[in-house]
């Protein structure tokens, strides 16, 4: 953190329990979820006060292009190093048409693996991961990377020791622990009687009535009317239907809920984690 506390962007994480934690079983859905509630349930832009967002994509994210579902001018591409055990011909290119179209590119976790150190080129940030390192590594990856232009993150830093010690270094920018976990947000879905779904039921009460006029019957035009109501509609279709053949991971869906109890009735909120980012 520098001296006037400045956030340079938010990371955001899955959630999908109680707690400020997440139970994942398919890193490609957590990751459509999370990009998916934040554009259509909360207002990216409103979610991290304008700032940019950290998101990390999976290795089949990357490759089917959901990737470009985000906008270059606001989420920076986080790709995990833990979790890509190498970068073939394939994904190196892709992540080039990445850069090429306008997209900044953030390696995540590296510890100085030796399989990526002929990509390191793609990247404009690298995240140095500070709990699986020791000093002299971290002096040596900030220093010894032959990447000019790049800026490094000091991460995973839980109390000032570590925080101070990457200041010494000249790290750019610093996450961890030592100033706060995630912080959930989320969003309560209304009960069903108090949204447009209530309409569309009552509606569908009365078509067997022989007196209902079918094209009083406008369905769709209440769905295309509510924006939440067509992203939902949408999702549960989704997760109903098969994907088709072209895209067989293709999932819309929402993220879990937060501590705090809904109301009888309602859905699950939608809820989200972020973490901040700060500036040297």
């Amino acid at each position: 953190m520098n001296r006037e506390q400045k956030i340079l962007g938010y990371e955001l994480f899955y959630r999908n329990s109680s707690g400020n934690a997440a139970r994942i079983t398919d890193d490609d859905v957590a990751t459509r979820k999370v990009l998916t509630d934040a554009n259509t349930l909360f207002g990216l832009l409103e979610l991290t006060n304008g700032r940019p967002a950290f998101i990390t994509f999976t290795r089949n994210l990357i490759l089917d292009d959901f990737v470009r579902e985000a906008d270059p001018e606001i989420v920076l591409v986080q790709v995990d190093s833990g979790k890509i055990q190498r970068i073939d011909q394939r994904l190196e290119l892709k992540l080039r048409a990445l850069k090429d179209a306008g997209y900044a590119l953030v390696l995540k976790n590296y510890t100085g693996q030796r399989h990526l150190h002929d990509f390191m080129y793609l990247f404009d940030i690298v995240r140095v991961n500070f709990g699986g390192t020791n000093s002299p590594l971290q002096k040596d990856l900030r220093y010894n990377h032959g990447m000019p232009k790049a800026k490094f993150i000091a991460d995973r830093l839980e109390n000032s020791d570590s925080f101070y010690q990457a200041l010494k270094m000249n790290y750019h920018y610093f996450q961890g622990y030592y100033w706060g976990k995630p912080e959930m947000i989320s969003i309560p879905i209304p009960p069903i009687a108090e949204t447009a779904y209530g309409e569309i039921l009552g509606i569908l009460s009365r078509v067997r009535d022989s007196d209902v006029n079918w094209s009083d019957v406008k369905c769709a035009e209440i769905i295309r009317g509510h924006l939440l109501l067509s992203y939902l509609f949408l999702r549960e279709m989704n997760a109903i239907l098969p994907p088709p053949p072209w895209n067989r991971r293709s999932r819309l869906g929402h993220s879990g809920r937060r501590a705090r109890r809904a109301p009888h009735g309602a859905a699950r909120p939608a809820a989200l984690a972020l973490a901040g980012l700060h500036a040297a």
